[in-house]
């Protein structure tokens, strides 16, 4: 075979040097960005509802979504991915009827195959907070757990979390049954759930010491902090707020405040913040009316290590008066940040997205993008998870009634016009040995670009003759290889699985 129909096998970290030269405009001229799937109904409507999905991701990469449904009674369900859909749900609440309105549901944390789902049971005045554990990435569940102790306090607002050793950590707010004195507390398991250490308070040293009696918050475990993120109520100063524990939850001793907008509201807002962690940096999602009276998504970010909090913007700072923004998600690592919200135009609400795969400045590089865009109906509650280049929403449908599902994965979105090469990669996954047939016969340029969207390896062909490429120095992941066609055609991004 010629030079020209084969990449010498020659160590490749030779030439990337080169390659961040000679391609970087290139790479930023063919806008890198989110290519999305077709969506996918989770399961059947009419018969498992459709109320405030959730997702986590098995092994950092199968899907694992649970959400509640009224059809015949409160209920949780739950279900993964099994390569080609999604498996019959199954009930997670075996008997009874669970809280699900709106924003309180069941909530899903996963670490490796280890799966833990969480619930409050109803009616409120009797509930209690249960568990159930699964160490097959959700195929099979233990039985539910009874976790809270609270005796005449009322229970509400479960979420979860998962420390090392796969050892879950609950959070929840604790109230009389007059909606009294509300806080969250946290208890800790060490084995995977079965006893429970006592309760801790965790969000008590905030100002006012009482939390939003209707908000959700979450439950971090993060470089080795136990992170509990609240809407605080201080005399009706609604903002939010950070608790952290050095001491993996057996106190919390300081506070962060992650919002400077202040809102004042003496009524309940039911909205709470999400948290992604980059480092010692809490980028914290939430909305508040505090800014400029409307309703509307903020980013935020603060020192994990200082407490001092570095910013709060506008993630859609063009909205019209006449929107209302709300129930946020966050997703990413490193420098990819995405964020998604509920955006209500008055006549057609739908879930609206942002994302950067150059830190939070990136973000407002790209216009909004919208579910509409490929999904019609009045769309609520989204929620997503980023893992290996590749982006998981889910959403309520609120025009069908169903659980919808989509991935984003980082590629070069395709042109809407010419015909699509039909080049292909052998074989895929490898170890590193790869093939790529049936080029353009007119000339191409190809670029490999990883997870993140950095370009690591670019090659100018001139035949439509086969390449192979030796890409055993890369480390093992998921990168992206697009063709560029010399004479017009479409620009076409394929995904490419490195195992080692």
């Amino acid at each position: 075979m010629s030079p020209s129909q084969k990449l010498l096998r020659t160590p490749i970290l030779l030439v990337i040097a080169f390659v961040f030269v000679a391609t970087q405009g290139t790479a930023q001229a063919q806008s890198l960005g989110l290519v999305w799937s077709a969506p996918t109904q989770v399961a059947n409507g009419a018969l498992y509802d459709n109320i405030r999905p959730q997702i986590t991701l098995v092994n950092d990469e199968t899907p694992a979504l649970i959400w509640a449904s009224t059809t015949g009674g409160k209920k949780a369900w739950a279900t993964r991915w099994n390569g080609s859909g999604f498996d019959m749900p199954t009930q997670i609440n075996p008997t009874g009827q669970i809280n699900a309105y709106t924003v309180e549901g069941p909530n899903i944390a996963a670490k490796g195959d280890t799966v833990y789902a969480v619930y409050t049971t109803s009616p409120s005045l009797s509930a209690q907070i249960m568990i159930r554990g699964s160490f097959d990435g959700g195929l099979t569940w233990n039985t539910p757990v009874w976790v809270d102790s609270l005796g005449t306090d009322m229970p509400t607002f479960a979420n979860i979390g998962i420390m090392d050793g796969g050892q879950p950590v609950v959070m929840y707010m604790r109230q009389t049954t007059t909606y009294a004195n509300p806080r969250y507390v946290i208890r800790r398991s060490t084995d995977a759930g079965q006893t429970w250490l006592p309760e801790v308070e965790a969000s008590t040293m905030a100002p006012g010491g009482e939390t939003c009696d209707c908000c959700t918050g979450q439950v971090y475990w993060q470089d080795q902090k136990l992170v509990v993120t609240y809407r605080n109520n201080n005399a009706n100063v609604r903002d939010m707020w950070a608790s952290i524990s050095t001491d993996a939850g057996s106190t919390f001793t300081s506070t962060m405040d992650l919002d400077t907008t202040d809102w004042t509201l003496a009524a309940c807002p039911s909205s709470g913040p999400v948290s992604i962690f980059v480092g010692d940096t809490i980028y914290t999602a939430f909305m508040s009316q505090g800014g400029n009276g409307q309703a509307r998504i903020y980013l935020g970010a603060s020192h994990l290590g200082t407490g001092q909090l570095g910013y709060n913007w506008l993630v859609n700072d063009t909205a019209s008066g006449a929107i209302t923004q709300n129930y946020p998600a966050i997703a990413g690592s490193g420098d990819t940040i995405i964020i998604a919200w509920y955006q209500n135009n008055g006549t057609n609400p739908e879930i609206a997205l942002r994302y950067s795969f150059s830190g939070p400045t990136g973000l407002f590089d790209n216009p909004v993008q919208y579910v509409s865009g490929w999904a019609n109906g009045i769309q609520s509650f989204p929620d997503m998870e980023w893992a290996n280049g590749k982006l998981h929403l889910v959403w309520q449908s609120d025009a069908t009634g169903q659980v919808m599902y989509v991935t984003g994965t980082v590629g070069i979105p395709l042109a809407t016009d010419g015909a699509q090469p039909s080049w292909q990669i052998y074989p895929n996954p490898s170890d590193g040995h790869f093939e790529i047939r049936n080029l353009p016969s007119e000339g191409y340029r190809l670029i490999i670009h990883d997870a993140v969207g950095h370009a690591v390896f670019a090659f100018n062909g001139t035949t439509a003759h086969a390449l192979e490429l030796d890409l055993t120095t890369l480390a093992a992941g998921i990168y992206f290889v697009t063709v560029e066609p010399n004479q017009g055609q479409q620009l076409v991004t394929k995904r490419l699985l490195l195992q080692k």
